[in-house]
């Protein structure tokens, strides 16, 4: 050799000679002395001495030709494990996206959503009303919309039972004003006052039929005839009174014993018209009576028994109409009563029942 040279062969030798480089690579004599060595130069049979580890720097290993591996810590060549087991639909839709399906959270789900449809983080400000006023690149309506705030008037052509244009439209139909509704409702409770005595639209005898009609002073026979008055209307004053207690005054205006039954097939109550100015009709349900069936015959008449609101008198002569119906078997029945003219009753009236 002309001349030593030391080489640091980085991870192998320190300050080697070139003599000594050359017979652990494998470098023939005939090799340039200017340190290139070529490819011919090297023994490249397969050895793994001098592999890298995990405690010192070296060569690369072999690779396994395969283009999945990676290179893994402890110097070998392998693919990359997948991890986890989470499962989904057959197929998907490009772009949409995915929520799980349950709570495994294994398994996820086709939402149906484009990404396109998830609002901006602009239009998520706009959600809660942070993002200005509504705008073609601002769809969202938000607190400071002046549309939440200031008057609008209505415009355009108005339907239903309006005709015309807004924002002054007419009736397309006939509709009583408030004026006239008033007008009603005035007549309406002024009716009773209209007709009383010295009303303006006084009652008198001459509008009046059967034995009412005959000429006399209405406040004075009222006066005489009511009851703890001089000469008061009884029950034994009627015509066809007969007297006792086995018989009781029916609707049409005769005495009569009710039908043949058990004792409990007979009683009284009072029918409720309410509170002045009452009603035209109402009804009373009766119950208890396990004994009857649908095929039972029922009746109900007037009691000329006075309430709080109606002396005895006034059972007489007071045109209400009382049926009885509606039978339940194993309950019941119904008794229903209303006035036989235009004149609305009000308060208790006392009656009377059997069935058989």
């Amino acid at each position: 050799m002309a001349h030593e040279t030391s080489y640091v062969i980085q991870g192998f030798l320190r300050q080697p000679t070139k003599e000594a480089a050359r017979r652990y690579l494998g470098i023939g004599e005939g090799s340039d002395d200017a340190g290139t060595v070529t490819e011919a130069d090297l023994n490249l049979s397969d050895i793994t001495t001098a592999n890298s580890t995990a405690a010192q720097h070296g060569l690369l290993p072999k690779l396994s030709g395969n283009s999945t591996d990676v290179l893994k810590g402890d110097g070998t060549f392998g693919g990359i494990a997948g991890g986890g087991d989470v499962t989904g639909p057959a197929s998907s839709t490009d772009s949409h996206v995915a929520l799980f399906n349950g709570a495994t959270g294994k398994i996820i789900k086709d939402t149906g959503i484009a990404s396109t449809q998830i609002p901006t983080a602009g239009e998520n400000d706009a959600l809660v009303g942070t993002n200005g006023v509504p705008s073609a690149a601002n769809p969202f309506v938000t607190d400071s919309d002046p549309r939440n705030t200031n008057a609008r008037t209505p415009s355009g052509a108005a339907g239903g039972v309006l005709s015309g244009t807004y924002p002054s439209p007419g009736f397309a139909v006939d509709m009583a004003t408030q004026a006239e509704l008033d007008a009603v409702g005035t007549v309406v409770l002024d009716h009773s006052a209209r007709h009383e005595n010295g009303g303006a639209d006084e009652m008198n005898v001459a509008g009046l039929g059967g034995v009412l009609a005959d000429p006399q002073t209405p406040a004075a026979h009222a006066a005489t005839h009511s009851n703890a008055s001089s000469d008061p209307v009884t029950i034994t004053n009627l015509a066809g009174f007969p007297g006792g207690t086995a018989t009781f005054l029916r609707a049409d205006a005769t005495f009569a014993a009710p039908p043949a039954g058990g004792a409990g097939n007979v009683g009284t109550a009072t029918l409720n018209f309410g509170a002045f100015p009452g009603a035209s009709d109402t009804s009373l349900a009766i119950t208890g009576q396990s004994g009857i069936v649908a095929g039972s015959v029922v009746d109900a008449w007037i009691r000329p028994v006075a309430t709080a609101e109606h002396s005895a008198d006034e059972h007489w002569v007071e045109s209400v109409k009382i049926v009885a119906g509606n039978i339940v078997a194993g309950v019941g029945f119904t008794i229903y009563g209303r006035t036989q003219d235009k004149v609305r009753l009000y308060g208790n009236w006392s009656v009377a029942w059997n069935w058989s």
